[in-house]
């Protein structure tokens, strides 16, 4: 149960959070009226967050449960889009995807990790290639969400696509409140 649920999560992520990366361009020319440099600030701003996370969420290693600190990851990272896609100019929207790549590498990495810390030892490759398979949804995703950019707005496309993201995560937490608790959400610890 504790394995489908992180899948959803993960896949939660992949569909709703994950596809305003493809949209940076759209900020970059039609919201913030920036030029080519400005673009590559944004994306090393969002690559320098998922790098920090990366080895801050390693550091945590020893922390036996990660569900508690993976779902407020998932709600700071559709906060983050909220606040980067309302950003009033281009230098407030830098912080804000610094921010959402940390907390969005925050989650997806304990998404993983929790996945095979809930999977037994011979399930390992299986569990790793159903979270990878997760993923291979977002290029389909971007499809609607360039559809709803053309209809609503780059700015109204991906603030709503964080808000469905933070409720998702929170109707998740909500039914499977095991995930908000202090103690290990293992039901298959590895040997």
């Amino acid at each position: 149960k504790t394995l489908r649920v992180l899948v959803v999560l993960s896949l939660a992520a992949v569909v709703l959070g994950f596809p305003y990366q493809q949209l940076l361009a759209v900020f970059q020319k039609d919201v913030f009226h920036v030029g080519p440099r400005e673009y590559g600030f944004m994306v090393s701003s969002l690559g320098a967050g998922a790098l920090i996370a990366s080895l801050v969420v390693a550091s945590f290693s020893r922390l036996s449960y990660k569900g508690f600190p993976q779902l407020l990851a998932g709600i700071a990272f559709g906060l983050g889009l909220v606040g980067f896609s309302q950003a009033p100019s281009f230098w407030y929207a830098l912080p804000m995807l610094f921010t959402t790549g940390f907390m969005s590498q925050s989650y997806t990495t304990m998404n993983s990790t929790l996945m095979l810390m809930n999977a037994r030892e011979e399930f390992y490759g299986r569990v790793a290639s159903v979270n990878m398979m997760t993923r291979s949804a977002m290029p389909i995703v971007v499809l609607p969400f360039g559809a709803f950019v053309d209809i609503f707005g780059a700015r109204a496309t991906v603030t709503g696509a964080g808000i469905a993201l933070m409720a998702t995560i929170l109707a998740i937490g909500f039914v499977r409140r095991s995930l908000w608790s202090s103690r290990p959400i293992v039901e298959h610890p590895a040997t």
